[in-house]
């Protein structure tokens, strides 16, 4: 129910050139935080402090959100939330994103003249071979 980390530590952080802070917890100064740049995912905001006499491991995988993490694992996160890419697999990822970031540009530009997802993605083929045929509403204005 505490926030072991605010403020003051964000400053820190951010002088050592951490780029940002993923907690299984709470934080406290949220809106002070945000003044700061440094980015920061948490469950929550909380106003109580905690103490700092528990020390924990550096370097050791640590769970949060249910999601094991291993030292050199990459920590994504945007607007929509935080993901893990195992250190392993980040060459992989990496591709596959920037083929999908291709992919999704070039949908954008279709998009923006005009054309819709259901023309782009083959739907009309699909719905023509199940069967499936618009008639119009009985007694609707057309």
């Amino acid at each position: 129910e505490g926030g072991p980390w605010g403020d003051l530590m964000s400053v820190a952080a951010k002088a050592r050139e951490c780029a940002g802070l993923v907690i299984d917890g709470y934080v406290r100064d949220g809106a002070v935080i945000r003044e700061h740049d440094f980015d920061v995912f948490a469950r929550g905001l909380s106003v109580k402090g905690t103490s700092k006499e528990n020390l924990g491991l550096v370097n050791h995988p640590v769970s949060c959100g249910g999601v094991i993490v291993e030292p050199g694992d990459l920590i994504l996160g945007d607007d929509d939330g935080v993901c893990v890419v195992p250190k392993a697999d980040a060459a992989y990822v990496l591709e596959r994103a920037t083929i999908r970031l291709q992919e999704e540009q070039r949908s954008r530009a279709r998009f923006a003249q005009g054309e819709t997802l259901w023309s782009t993605a083959g739907f009309q083929e699909t719905a023509v071979a199940k069967g499936l045929r618009e008639e119009p509403v009985s007694g609707a204005n057309q």
